[in-house]
């Protein structure tokens, strides 16, 4: 009978601990947001800044930021990000095919790792072009795993 006791003890203890982990998780992710932006027209063969803006309702020691960008020709490329201020985080490239292209951020914390995903058009876009380019199907594109948690 001890050992039952022991036993139902045990459970209740992990169990308890377990809700508490994945409720402080979900409370860390309401107070980290992520942002990519992208300007608003995207021209060809000219440097453009695409940021990511991470607020936070408390102070975060130094996440981790990195930014993805690819189109339906290309592998995924990874673009250094440095840190301009205020939680906004930069990369300057250059654009030389026009398209679709997809921009994910990557922002990882201690408890918490948000991929924040963006599509957007570089050069003018025919809406048939736009049509052609939205039917290629979803299975090409990385994921977007937006608010997963470690």
């Amino acid at each position: 009978m001890k050992r039952v006791c022991v036993a139902l003890t045990v459970m209740l203890l992990a169990a308890c601990g377990t809700q508490s982990k994945e409720s402080g998780m979900k409370k860390q992710n309401e107070l980290v947001q992520a942002h990519v932006l992208v300007p608003e027209n995207v021209e060809l063969h000219k440097e453009q800044q695409l940021q990511i803006q991470v607020k936070s309702s408390k102070a975060l020691s130094s996440p981790n930021v990195s930014l993805k960008i690819w189109n339906e020709q290309q592998e995924p490329m990874n673009l250094p990000v440095q840190y301009e201020r205020d939680g906004v985080y930069s990369v300057k490239t250059m654009f030389h095919h026009k398209g679709i292209y997809y921009v994910q951020a990557t922002v990882q914390g201690e408890d918490f790792q948000l991929m924040p995903k963006k599509r957007f058009a570089v050069g003018t876009i025919t809406n048939q072009e736009l049509k052609q380019l939205e039917e290629v199907p979803q299975s090409k594109k990385p994921s977007s795993q937006q608010g997963h948690h470690h």
